[in-house]
């Protein structure tokens, strides 16, 4: 169940003209969960306990109800580990919609990354490793593609995509430090100047940055390929009363004992979740919500206190304990509107509904699975709606198989079947 604004959302967004099934709505959620199982120095086993974390972090989640789930500060990423993140924080009490879409990594500290199945498939995972010059980062960025489980998928042959930057940039505030960043943040404005085909894009993580002026942040927001601000709060934020509505860093006014939790109080804005401009306005099916954009327990009332004092109203009591005991940090928690695509006006699937597809290699046979023969027309087309295969008067018998003369790369095809007497059957089918 999601908090309770996004249905004032939905109900708002009803009033003025949208039908609720026209569109699903995904709420992200960018978490930096501190040491995540990398027992080490002042964060051990003792100290930042992994059970105790994986519980709080539940509670969390299951409030939020998050469809894309961006992680930072993980142990190494390893196979285990994000077994253990998915199945000890996200499918838990009965919950079996979330799937595994990180790469695994080498660093101590990397980001996983989650999804809502039922809403989206993942499509492809990246990390972008090396700055403009070709020297490695500090930490990696992994760039994450979705595409939404459009229903009307089958009709249309379109879905929509989007792109996920996860990023966990340098901590500190020396000027080698920002530098570093700088270098993070100009390689992945080099990656969407290099892949214009992504239109929908969000920048989601811990930038660990000051101010909006500094060259890190900069390069994210300027440029005609550029990140925007959901709140539009672009300003100085270290130590400013005027951003205490938008702090994320610290939950603690005092620092743990051992020095695991950082304290200081809320004070910092690290943590983002940045939109593309095709996402502020929704020009291709994927729009910003407004004023769904928040750090989850923060009311504006916590400048260099803790998330817990004074008294915290702006979510349940044990949200405000479960926050305050899994990071130092504050998750960021966004609503997106997926509008669906229209349908094309293609046939009815009738009785033809019995289609698969077999690859082997890279070659494909489609298979009749009915008990009554096909006599029609065999199309495919990729997700970009290019025909990659199209034949006439093709037969198929039953519960036998059709070889196309052709050969598929990894990817997501759909498949059209239209018999002698126009009735229509589609299907898609995956190679990766």
């Amino acid at each position: 169940m999601k908090r309770a604004a996004l249905f004032i959302v939905i109900t708002l967004t009803s009033v003025f003209g949208f039908a609720q099934d026209d569109f699903d709505i995904a709420t992200v959620l960018s978490y930096n969960i501190l040491n995540y199982r990398n027992n080490f120095g002042q964060c051990n086993s003792s100290t930042n306990n992994a059970q105790n974390k994986e519980q709080n972090l539940a509670t969390i989640v299951e409030h939020v109800d998050p469809d894309i789930v961006c992680y930072q500060e993980v142990s190494s990423s390893s196979l285990t580990v994000l077994s253990n993140l998915l199945n000890n924080t996200l499918n838990t009490n009965g919950t079996t919609k979330y799937e595994i879409a990180s790469t695994q990594g080498s660093s101590s500290l990397m980001n996983a990354v989650y999804y809502n199945s039922d809403m989206f498939t993942h499509y492809s995972s990246e990390q972008i490793r090396r700055d403009l010059s070709n020297l490695s980062l500090v930490r990696l960025i992994d760039v994450v593609t979705f595409y939404h489980n459009d229903p009307s998928l089958s009709q249309t042959f379109d879905t929509t995509f989007l792109t996920v930057f996860v990023a966990h940039l340098k901590a500190g505030n020396t000027n080698s430090d920002e530098a570093e960043r700088a270098r993070a943040t100009a390689a992945v404005m080099d990656y969407l100047d290099n892949h214009s085909e992504i239109e929908n894009y969000l920048l989601a993580g811990d930038l660990n940055v000051y101010s909006g002026s500094g060259d890190a942040f900069s390069n994210l927001i300027s440029g005609s390929r550029r990140f925007f601000d959901p709140i539009d709060a672009v300003g100085n934020w270290s130590n400013s009363t005027s951003f205490s509505f938008a702090h994320t860093q610290s939950t603690r006014r005092n620092q743990t004992s051992g020095g695991c939790f950082s304290g200081g109080g809320m004070d910092d804005r690290f943590d983002f979740i940045l939109i593309s401009d095709d996402v502020r306005s929704g020009s291709n099916r994927v729009k910003y919500i407004n004023r769904s954009y928040e750090a989850l327990g923060q009311d504006g009332g916590r400048f260099n206190e803790s998330i817990n004092f004074p008294s915290n109203s702006s979510e349940p009591t044990e949200i405000i304990d479960a926050l305050y005991e899994v990071s130092d940090h504050l998750p960021i928690v966004m609503d997106l509107q997926m509008i669906y695509s229209a349908p094309v006006g293609i046939s009815e699937v009738s009785r033809y509904q019995n289609f698969s597809a077999s690859i082997q290699g890279e070659v494909i046979r489609i298979l009749n699975q009915s008990n009554q023969p096909f006599n029609g027309d065999i199309r495919m087309v990729d997700l970009t709606g290019r025909t990659i295969y199209a034949s006439s008067s093709v037969t198929i018998e039953s519960n036998s198989a059709f070889q196309p003369s052709i050969q598929v790369g990894n990817g997501i095809y759909i498949v059209q079947m239209i018999d002698s007497n126009g009735t229509s059957s589609t299907f898609r089918f995956y190679k990766n």
